[in-house]
């Protein structure tokens, strides 16, 4: 199956389906993850100011970091499976339920930072361009972006599916080049892009 066979919005459902079930299996307590350290002091050194949104937040695994720099957080997911966690953890934070294709609840300019961990590799690669823009809209000129994706060493995408055939998740795989170019051509400026083989990721801090 090709990028053709599904639409955007069943795509997203998709994904949507898998970050719900992922989420009440509490599924990340299987898995050993370390906090990005050089990814979380280039965002604090290089955000222009303190107000911040965490672009598929997931359960907020970083919150606690974020606002111990003083940073003003908002986090926004599509599950809202995840977002019940985060919830639970801290109820005092705002979570917005939505998509990062279409923020409308954010005015042009709201925040100085995003902050984008393992988000985009559920996004069809033919609709980057329209993400990045909405993206760019909701950061003030001179806002920064950090965007983290799995060290992957080449360029792919692919309808997974169940060993019965039904779709899951779709997987979007990028070589640093190659995002690096996306974000580009997606009108950012590249400040600072590394790999980091110990955890298996890749990095780009991107200016508005």
């Amino acid at each position: 199956m090709d990028v053709q066979t599904l639409s955007l919005d069943e795509i997203e459902a998709l994904n949507v389906r898998f970050s719900d079930e992922f989420a009440l299996k509490r599924g990340w307590n299987e898995h050993y993850m370390t906090n990005p350290e050089d990814d979380l002091n280039l965002f604090f050194r290089y955000a222009p100011g303190s107000r911040m949104l965490d672009v598929g937040c997931g359960w907020a695994r970083y919150v606690q970091l974020f606002l111990d720099q003083g940073l003003e957080y908002v986090g926004i997911d599509h599950s809202l499976e995840m977002l019940n966690v985060a919830r639970e953890q801290f109820p005092k934070l705002r979570f917005e339920h939505g998509s990062y294709r279409d923020m409308k609840l954010f005015a042009d300019g709201t925040f100085d930072a995003l902050w984008c961990c393992c988000v985009f590799g559920g996004e069809p690669k033919h609709n980057m361009p329209n993400v990045l823009q909405e993206l760019k809209r909701v950061l003030v000129d001179g806002g920064i972006m950090t965007v983290i994706m799995p060290l992957i060493h080449e360029s792919d995408e692919y309808l997974a599916t169940s060993k019965n055939g039904d779709p899951v998740f779709w997987h979007a795989f990028y070589d640093l080049s190659e995002l690096q170019n996306v974000l580009k051509e997606g009108g950012f400026e590249v400040v600072e892009a590394f790999v980091r083989f110990d955890s298996g990721a890749m990095s780009v801090l991107v200016r508005k």
